[in-house]
């Protein structure tokens, strides 16, 4: 699992980003200040957090066969979903508090130790034209059958990167804080943030493989 405070220990300051600071770009994000700004329900809301969270979570466990249950616990301070591993001592767990809405993740690991990371509306760009739409992309086995030259072709990155970006991630500060020394501009959708080459990743192979959409 990606540790992001050694990942960042990792990164070298003062990049550019087309020409930019890493200042510079982080100047470009309007950040939102509350949840109401990002969805226009509380349904809806909720449903983004149980299928892009925890779902994309439980997807992921799933298809390298390492989840053993998914069971939710209902606390009064907000459901809590709980991903049990095949690995003893090793889950993960969300919990969208209905205090302020932000969300818990923890990671517990076999060794005894844990991470945690919190989900706030804060965090990356909403200024954009982007919208959920724009963040379905083609299964990762299907991107997988992909020449790696031809899809840099057409989407201007390479296939491991696209892949590992795939279902962006979670918007928690660690993360802007790896777009960013990264060169790219973590783009705001609900409780997820993109690098912006993927959003623009996608509306090109939407036009190049419309079939691989439907």
């Amino acid at each position: 699992m990606f540790n992001l405070k050694e990942g960042l220990s990792n990164l070298k300051k003062g990049l550019t980003w087309k020409g930019k600071s890493v200042e510079e770009l982080r100047r470009r994000i309007t950040r939102a200040i509350s949840w109401r700004e990002l969805f226009p329900s509380r349904k809806q809301e909720k449903a983004d957090f149980i299928d892009n969270l925890v779902g994309t979570a439980k997807a992921e466990y799933e298809g390298n066969q390492t989840l053993r249950e998914y069971r939710v616990e209902h606390l009064s301070e907000g459901d809590l979903h709980i991903l049990e591993r095949t690995t003893p001592g090793s889950n993960s767990t969300f919990q969208k508090l209905r205090s302020n809405g932000n969300v818990v993740m923890i990671f517990n690991l076999p060794n005894g130790l844990s991470r945690s990371y919190i989900v706030t509306p804060d965090v990356g760009n909403v200024d954009h034209n982007f919208t959920v739409a724009n963040t379905v992309l083609p299964d990762r086995e299907i991107l997988k059958g992909f020449n790696d030259k031809e899809l840099q072709a057409v989407t201007g990155t390479y296939l491991s990167t696209l892949i590992f970006y795939i279902k962006g991630k979670p918007a928690v500060k660690g993360w802007e804080e790896v777009m960013l020394y990264n060169d790219h501009l973590p783009q705001r959708i609900g409780h997820r943030i993109f690098p912006n080459f993927v959003l623009e990743a996608q509306s090109r192979l939407l036009q190049a493989y419309p079939q691989y959409f439907k």
